[in-house]
């Protein structure tokens, strides 16, 4: 989302114009004709019933694109910034984890965020596959900002005042299906799988990620965990990062739909693992970027090198760390979740549901949103549902009991800045205390993962 004081003077401004703004309130979903016709989902989307044998994981991954084929709103930055062309392609990928009777799906977008309602959505879509057995669907957004509007705050306006919804219906149409189509290609290429995880620090000197504020330049984490699932023909499967920056190295002149690092880091992985490579970020809030020369940020060249440079700095540091991965003997699943509401305070968030600007949400003085709770042998997830700030990852983090910890950040939503209360009263994060939905969200997402942790 755009930085520094310009999300303030954009609330103020849509305030001011609220009574003659363009109003689209015309926000309901039509679902695609693959789901009205259950005959033809049946046929295309049917699961045989297999015998899965007791005690053993089993894992199938699958990466779908989800391009789009026309001109989109590109979310992220400024308003009114339409794109003019691809420069490498989106996926929604899934990796989906079976053991004994019990299903969990990881699926990855290349987009700014996804709404809890679209993740219902999504969910309801999935129960219509024929056979389907996925007991738990965790979505989350890799959060590029270079990608189709999905949340509504990017379209036709001023630079930082947007006026009416960015989102393309046809294209969320679109991006339903193909999220089903992963998690259900996932599904059908279920195998007995091995389970390994490996974690380190990415140093500050590799430049991969900053925070955006100098003065806090502490206020990150820089922890990259991954988990790696080999079949047992010894070919991969999958590998699942977890690394905290914005996927940013493109800014607001790029007009070129583009994963930014995430792409360039998962295809590296591909290469040198083979199997499919699957991003989630972490720690994002406060607000961490890429690391790279602003004084440059006009050169869009130089961008494009530094997306590389990242992407492929990753790539080497997680493979750096699985020379000393370690096998999880036992890998047990279990699932816990939570669904809460969320006060919104935020006067902007109000008035962009007022003036049909924000997707599928109604932003009244409470929202419905959700955390969850994933154990994977050794391994312990908690998903959270937007831009979690670095200190309040960390304190979850240190909660948790595995042998090796994930916080998915911009899981099955994206409320905006999760954080403590205390930054509301900083002055340089005026910026993100206007993109959160009020002071309290950070203790009510920290209530309820931590009430999670405690589950047996």
């Amino acid at each position: 989302m755009y930085k520094g004081l310009l999300g303030v003077i954009g609330a103020a401004a849509i305030n001011f114009l609220s009574g003659c703004a363009v109003i689209d309130k015309d926000q309901k979903f039509v679902y695609p004709q693959i789901v009205e016709n259950l005959e033809h989902r049946n046929k295309h989307f049917s699961l045989e019933n297999t015998v899965r044998e007791q005690g053993q994981l089993y894992v199938g991954a699958s990466a779908v694109e989800i391009t789009p084929n026309n001109q989109q709103y590109l979310a992220g930055f400024n308003a009114n910034r339409k794109s003019d062309g691809v420069r490498d392609e989106l996926f929604s990928k899934c990796v989906v984890l079976a053991y004994n009777n019990k299903t969990v799906a990881f699926v990855s977008l290349d987009l700014i965020g996804f709404m809890h309602e679209n993740v219902d959505d999504v969910r309801y879509l999935v129960s219509k596959i024929k056979g389907n057995f996925v007991d738990k669907l965790i979505i989350s957004s890799t959060h590029t900002h270079s990608a189709p509007d999905t949340i509504g705050m990017w379209g036709f306006g001023l630079p930082f005042l947007p006026l009416n919804s960015g989102i393309d219906k046809e294209y969320v149409s679109f991006l339903y299906d193909k999220i089903v189509e992963s998690v259900f290609r996932a599904q059908k290429d279920l195998k007995p799988a091995r389970m390994f995880y490996a974690s380190k620090e990415i140093s500050k000197e590799k430049k991969v990620s900053r925070n955006y504020h100098p003065e806090f330049s502490d206020l990150i984490d820089r922890q990259l965990s991954v988990l790696q699932f080999v079949g047992l023909d010894e070919k991969t499967i999958s590998t699942l990062v977890n690394y905290g920056c914005h996927p940013e190295a493109f800014n607001q002149k790029n007009k070129k739909v583009t994963s930014d690092f995430v792409g360039v880091l998962n295809s590296e992985l591909e290469k040198k693992f083979g199997g499919v490579s699957v991003f989630f970020n972490q720690s994002i809030g406060g607000l961490i970027t890429t690391d790279i020369d602003d004084s440059k940020s006009g050169d869009l060249d130089y961008l494009a090198s530094q997306c590389e440079r990242i992407g492929k700095t990753i790539a080497d540091e997680t493979a750096d760390c699985l020379v000393d991965k370690v096998e999880c003997k036992n890998p047990k699943l279990n699932f816990y979740s939570a669904e809460f509401f969320v006060p919104v305070d935020n006067k902007f968030f109000r008035i962009g549901n007022f003036l049909g600007i924000v997707a599928k949400r109604d932003y009244g003085s409470f929202v419905k949103s959700e955390v969850d709770r994933i154990d994977v042998g050794d391994a312990q997830i908690i998903t959270v549902p937007g831009e979690i700030f670095p200190d309040l990852g960390k304190k979850i983090k240190l909660m948790m009991a595995g042998k090796i910890n994930f916080i998915l950040g911009l899981a099955n939503d994206e409320l905006g800045y999760i954080m403590f209360p205390k930054y509301f009263d900083i002055k340089d994060f005026s910026y993100e205390t206007t993109m959160s939905p009020g002071k309290n969200t950070g203790l009510i997402v920290e209530e309820n993962a931590v009430k999670l942790l405690k589950e047996k």
